[in-house]
């Protein structure tokens, strides 16, 4: 049986198990920055979240055991997708449809100005996001730490 529960941020720490799939999962597909995602720390990006003005996390249970969390949040006139991850044995059982819909509608209670959701390359899930009226708008590329500078050895 599918329940979902919304939770303080204080307890964010439900869904660190599922968030740390997320994170190897974002590592096996990144192309250029696998080793950012073997670094993110789920402490520093739980201190990130916990210093916005507003943030609602909504976990997924089957039986009492988390199977999917979106963290959302609104800060500075700003809605956000920060996480969704939903555990690969319960895809196809709209979970994730259910926390993108508690979730759009929370962010919208506060009338922001945008909702934005960032996807990491590789992630195959821009279909999804479109269902909710979320289009690409730009990609921002980033160096990965490969240039060096031979005249000066660095």
């Amino acid at each position: 049986m599918l329940t979902y529960k919304k939770l303080c941020v204080n307890r964010i720490d439900t869904i660190k198990p599922l968030w740390d799939k997320l994170s190897a999962y974002h590592q096996g597909v990144s192309e250029y920055f696998r080793t950012d995602f073997e670094t993110d720390n789920y402490l520093t990006r739980k201190e990130v979240i916990k210093k916005k003005e507003h943030v609602q996390i909504v976990i997924a249970y089957y039986h009492n055991k988390p199977v999917g969390y979106l963290i959302a949040s609104v800060n500075k006139g700003e809605g956000e997708i920060d996480s969704l991850y939903v555990d690969t044995h319960y895809r196809g059982s709209e979970i994730g449809d259910v926390l993108m819909t508690v979730s759009l509608e929370w962010i919208k209670t506060f009338s922001p100005e945008t909702i934005k959701v960032s996807v990491a390359y590789g992630n195959q899930v821009l279909s999804f996001y479109e269902k909710y009226g979320f289009f690409p708008r730009s990609i921002i590329l980033k160096e990965n730490g490969g240039y060096r500078d031979e005249c000066s050895n660095r």
